[in-house]
């Protein structure tokens, strides 16, 4: 048996489910492949052996986690695999980020029974190339970690910037829709793992959207005067003043806020919303004058 004496960390992906054994004098041991290779390379597939004490910390890991783990290879019978001392899930994933205008407008709904809130949204994003990427877009409201318009305020035509990570899913060859079968990667079985995986793994191109800004926003040119002053609205009862501008300046009629709009806000959130009406109000007058507009 030939093992390597540096201690090593390997983090990948798990590509298969923890296999679980119990041995003769007590002892246990863990199989299961992990697949370390970044994005855009081709598949690296490392399989992890985890005893006894170390089994039990590995055994509830799911397929599709981000893991690190700490040890060394040991080869036997031309068989060599990663041998842990320690293994720690990494909650982050590879940030990516994305700019674009929604195609159309956001929608949101609830889900659970908790009602927990998600916007769904599709943006046009152009790469390097000058080709357009249309990105499906999932916003959990509690997992923003930072916005500056809620994303159920989203429109058509809005230039938005989007972080975060893709979506995982796994299927078997055969319920892969045809469109998205050269996204499969083959899987390489190790027989002398005992690690049962299966043959194929997809990765989706749903963005989880952990941050979110609006860079410019927009109405539909084909908005109506009530669209937009819905929209004028919706910004006043949220307590987003930099959407209240924004509507303004689009052509709402500041006339649709009524005081009980306000009603819910606090303090510092009604006085951030009327001070961007009376400063509007005093801009549309110097425009009137013909004075430029600070």
């Amino acid at each position: 048996m030939e093992q390597t004496n540096e201690r090593l960390t390997q983090r990948g992906y798990l590509s298969s489910e923890v296999a679980t054994k119990d041995l003769e004098g007590g002892k246990k041991i863990a199989n299961f492949a992990i697949n370390t290779a970044k994005k855009g390379e081709e598949a690296n597939y490392v399989y992890v052996q985890a005893w006894d004490e170390n089994a039990d910390k590995v055994k509830n890991l799911k397929k599709g986690e981000l893991v690190e783990v700490t040890g060394k290879f040991n080869t036997y019978k031309e068989n060599t695999n990663f041998v842990i001392n320690d293994v720690k899930k990494v909650d982050l994933t590879e940030t990516l980020s994305f700019k674009g205008n929604l195609t159309k407008d956001a929608a949101t709904k609830e889900v659970g029974d908790d009602k927990k809130k998600i916007t769904n949204f599709t943006i046009a994003h152009k790469d390097g190339d000058d080709k357009t990427l249309f990105l499906k877009c999932n916003a959990w409201h509690e997992s923003l970690k930072k916005y500056n318009s809620p994303a159920d305020l989203l429109k058509q035509g809005d230039f938005i910037e989007v972080k975060g990570y893709y979506s995982k899913e796994y299927a078997a060859y055969d319920n892969v829709p045809e469109d998205k079968k050269h996204l499969l990667k083959e899987l390489k079985t190790n027989e002398n793992a005992k690690v049962e995986l299966k043959p194929y793994e997809v990765m989706t191109k749903d963005l989880v959207v952990t941050e979110l800004s609006v860079i410019s926003h927009q109405l539909k040119r084909s908005a109506t005067p009530e669209q937009k002053d819905n929209h004028l609205v919706e910004a006043v009862t949220s307590g987003n003043y930099k959407e209240v501008e924004i509507a303004l300046k689009s052509g709402a009629d500041k006339n649709a806020i009524k005081p009980e709009h306000l009603g819910k806000l606090s303090e510092k959130q009604k006085k951030a919303v009327t001070d961007v009406i009376s400063k509007f109000d005093i801009n549309a007058e110097k425009k009137n004058n013909g004075m430029k507009l600070s």
